[in-house]
């Protein structure tokens, strides 16, 4: 699909309460496409970089309390509290879910299909969307070379997946917009 035909597209899923894949080539426009959704629908956007992540990061590091255990709450999961506090919806982008350990993979999958990580728990108003570069594991990218961490299939099975294609057309018009911001070099 082209981008104006994802971006309504993932709209409809994130409406439906389900969680959009957006699979492309690097440099297609998957951020450009969060962004677009969460100004379209007054989200803040609020991105997590899955490559960026070790395992136990998004989890929280441990600590013991009273002999109680208590888990860090990651700083995006805070960003995340303190926007829903002031009453404004949230849109969590998790982009390159399949450039980071598969630890890492586990550990947001928790939060994208439970809502919750280690004590944490996902306000209602939050709703998420997530990238990834392809694999050649899948037919249409046989030719591709990202150095991905596939995710199993029950983990694919949980996501709406939606593969962004190049439109040439629509290019040219975003480049020619403000937002384009190309240098005419």
């Amino acid at each position: 699909m082209k981008y104006s035909e994802i971006v309504s597209a993932a709209e409809l899923v994130i409406e439906a309460n389900d969680v959009p894949l957006i699979i492309g080539e690097s440099g297609i426009g998957k951020t450009a496409l969060a962004k677009e959704i969460a100004k379209r629908n007054n989200y803040i956007l609020i991105t997590i970089d899955a490559n960026l992540l070790k395992e136990g990061e998004i989890g929280g590091l441990p600590t013991v309390n009273n002999g109680k255990t208590i888990y860090a709450t990651h700083s995006k999961l805070v960003e995340v509290s303190k926007v829903i506090e002031d009453n404004r919806k949230v849109l969590l982008f998790i982009d390159e879910l399949n450039r980071c350990e598969h630890a890492v993979q586990q550990e947001l999958m928790n939060l994208i299909l439970n809502r919750e990580i280690n004590g944490y728990k996902l306000p209602s108003g939050v709703k998420i969307i997530a990238a990834m570069n392809p694999s050649n594991k899948y037919e249409n990218f046989r030719d591709s070379e990202y150095a991905v961490v596939d995710m199993d299939p029950a983990q694919e099975d949980r996501f709406v997946w939606l593969e962004m294609d190049v439109d040439v057309k629509e290019w040219i018009k975003w480049g020619m917009s403000k937002e384009g911001n190309i240098d005419e070099d």
